[in-house]
């Protein structure tokens, strides 16, 4: 039970939560391991399928709930907000991609143009050097 954005396939939210242990040290909350319900909370975040993680905050009266994190109305308010953001801005490369990927694909269909070295398979953005993942879409990029 999650907050979808409509065209955002792989970017599921929800909230993470996390506790103190006896040592002091705060560890993440997750089933199986964490099979009770849980009001001690030390902090929480807002996350997405895709890996992205907000800053932790405070979330007072959140509960763990086996499966998932139940936060007050501030609070769920707060962390669909910080993944909003988040949306946004990988909508905003998403939209620089095909803005690039265009152009790039009618000048290989007429010039028969040189490619730089790494293309995004997705959304076919170019690089001139090996990036971790695309920034427009998060996938790998690839030799072609």
């Amino acid at each position: 039970m999650g907050w979808h954005a409509e065209g955002m396939e792989g970017h599921e939210g929800s909230a993470l939560a996390s506790v103190k242990d006896r040592s002091g040290l705060s560890r993440e909350l997750t089933y199986p391991a964490d099979d009770v319900k849980r009001s001690d909370l030390s902090a929480v975040q807002a996350v997405c399928e895709c890996g992205w993680r907000s800053p932790y905050f405070s979330a007072p009266g959140a509960e763990y709930i086996p499966f998932m994190v139940v936060l007050p109305p501030h609070s769920k308010a707060k962390a669909e907000t910080l993944w909003q953001e988040h949306i946004d801005h990988v909508r905003a490369l998403q939209q620089q991609g095909q803005l690039l990927a265009q152009p790039l694909r009618r000048a290989r269909a007429v010039q028969r143009v040189r490619l730089p070295d790494w293309t995004c398979p997705g959304c076919e953005v170019v690089y001139g050097r090996e990036p971790s993942e695309c920034p427009a879409c998060g996938r790998k990029a690839v030799q072609p």
